[in-house]
């Protein structure tokens, strides 16, 4: 982003530091079935292979960008649609670009499931059986949007 000097700065430095590609070893992709069981109990992160409907939302929640990013998820009557907004690092100003990431037709996500009780986490179950958790910014307002969302209390489907 034009005026992003500490940011254009520590990425040069950690390009050139690090390998650069993504790491998706903090959440272990799994498909076998008898996961499934330990990881509602604890309410994991994610369940499905990378390739899976979960894994492809997850990742395009978490874009790999050299500017910071906003990740808007925007809800329309027929998809959810992953929107990136330029944002300078370590400052509040948004940049000029925004660019449309993925969609995801709603007929494919199944169910919507809080975590915690009073958190702002939820996980999005497919219809593959896979499920990945997002945080949102506000839950009273994703609440009013997906008001079949099970509690924390209710098991995975």
């Amino acid at each position: 982003m034009p005026g992003d000097k500490l940011g254009g700065l520590l990425s040069a430095f950690f390009s050139a530091a690090s390998y650069n590609e993504p790491r998706a070893d903090k959440v272990k992709a799994t498909g076998d079935p008898a996961v499934r069981g330990q990881r509602q109990k604890k309410n994991g992160l994610f369940f499905g292979e990378w390739e899976s409907l979960a894994g492809q939302w997850l990742a395009a929640g978490q874009p790999r960008s050299r500017c910071g990013v906003i990740t808007v998820l925007a809800l329309t009557s027929s998809h959810l649609r992953f929107v990136y907004v330029q944002r300078r690092r370590g400052g509040s100003r948004l940049g000029d670009a925004v660019e449309p990431g993925a969609a995801f037709h709603r007929s494919l996500l199944s169910w919507t499931r809080r975590t915690h009780n009073r958190s702002d986490s939820f996980q999005f179950g497919f219809t593959d059986a896979s499920w990945g958790t997002l945080t949102i910014p506000s839950s009273k307002e994703f609440l009013q949007l997906f008001p079949g969302t099970l509690t924390h209390k209710d098991p995975i489907p």
